[in-house]
């Protein structure tokens, strides 16, 4: 049992990982409120993702969802006055899939295209259709029509995350060799 829930990024933090996951976590912020592109009522462009992918990928899924979450409260409630726990449950789903998919596995190997083709599908997933569906809760819209409306979007932000996740290995080996 001890094994599997280290595998997920559960395990005792020092002071230095957790300055490095604050860290982390006030860039994610940043990253929201300086480069977020709204391209319509519903759906924004951000770039906000980065540090949480980094994260993910040097200390696990759970870490990576914890990172989100409390990212996108402080950014929800700094542009917004509210936090939706709804949409509280797709930022976690992303960090969890990104630390899922490169957790321990962020250099170029055999299985690094499959695991970033994987990470791109989970988060047209998340984003599209499970996002889509909860703001359909949230602001009483047609499902079907805001699929339709998102889906374009979705795939531009997906394919912009992708050729960032793609370059991933350059970065992540320097901050590896600080966050340790």
């Amino acid at each position: 049992m001890q094994k599997f829930l280290e595998s997920l990024g559960f395990r005792k933090f020092t002071t230095r990982q957790v300055c490095t996951l604050s860290i982390f976590i006030a860039l994610a912020v940043v990253f929201d409120l300086l480069s977020t592109l709204p391209v319509s009522q519903t759906l924004q462009i951000s770039f906000s993702y980065v540090p949480v992918f980094v994260i993910a990928a040097l200390y696990g899924p759970v870490s990576g969802g914890i990172t989100y979450v409390i990212s996108d409260a402080i950014s929800a409630f700094l542009l917004y006055g509210s936090v939706s726990p709804l949409l509280s449950v797709t930022a976690f789903l992303s960090g969890l899939v990104f630390g899922l998919c490169f957790y321990k596995h962020y250099t170029f190997s055999k299985g690094f295209i499959v695991r970033l083709a994987i990470c791109v599908l989970l988060q047209l997933v998340i984003s599209l259709v499970i996002n889509t569906y909860f703001l359909t809760i949230m602001y009483n819209f047609i499902f079907k029509v805001e699929i339709v409306k998102r889906l374009p979007f979705s795939l531009l932000k997906l394919a912009v995350q992708s050729v960032v996740i793609y370059f991933s290995p350059y970065y992540l080996k320097i901050f590896s060799k600080f966050t340790k």
